[in-house]
């Protein structure tokens, strides 16, 4: 798991932090579809790709301190988690863009405003999006993937949410 890119995923969501474990793990499949160097597996969970490695590389940071992990209730009493660049995380992207000048230029930036849209993207709209690109990736046949997918999360393919879904996972396969 490159640790560089989901740090400076996580820094690109602003002070604000990054919110969700779930958005987490959809943004970082997404980029990851677009070629930012993750190195991350993926398989299919309830809530759509999700990533052990993903999982465990943020268990890292924060044990390290160079990512914050937060916790909050929401109006419903759910547990939310965020996370949050500390400064030593800061100062360890600093660091590594220091020794290596273009990692910034070459690896991240093309994809910094894609990772902005996707961080701010509705997160149910991120979860069918991904699943039906997760199923996409195994078949290459939209109507399958967008089925399979809609079946998987008992939904109708002909929503207006599916069909945004389908867009969204249109648009991160041409990339």
């Amino acid at each position: 798991m490159n640790k560089y890119s989901l740090m400076k995923i996580v820094e690109t969501a602003g002070q604000e932090g990054f919110r969700g474990r779930k958005r987490l793990q959809k943004v970082v499949f997404f980029a990851q579809r677009d070629g930012l160097p993750v190195d991350a597996d993926f398989g299919l969970h309830r809530y759509g790709p999700y990533s052990h490695d993903l999982s465990q590389a943020c268990s890292e940071l924060t044990s390290l301190g160079l990512i914050e992990e937060t916790t909050s209730k929401s109006a419903t009493g759910i547990v939310e988690y965020g996370y949050e660049l500390t400064s030593s995380g800061k100062d360890a992207i600093k660091f590594s863009e220091e020794q290596t000048p273009d990692l910034t230029s070459t690896i991240f930036s093309p994809q910094k405003d894609n990772i902005s849209d996707l961080i701010n993207e509705n997160l149910w709209k991120l979860e069918l999006g991904s699943t039906i690109l997760f199923y996409y990736n195994k078949i290459e046949d939209w109507d399958i993937a967008l089925s399979n997918a809609c079946e998987f999360k008992n939904v109708k393919p002909d929503e207006p949410a599916s069909i945004a879904a389908l867009e969204l996972a249109k648009k991160h396969a041409q990339n």
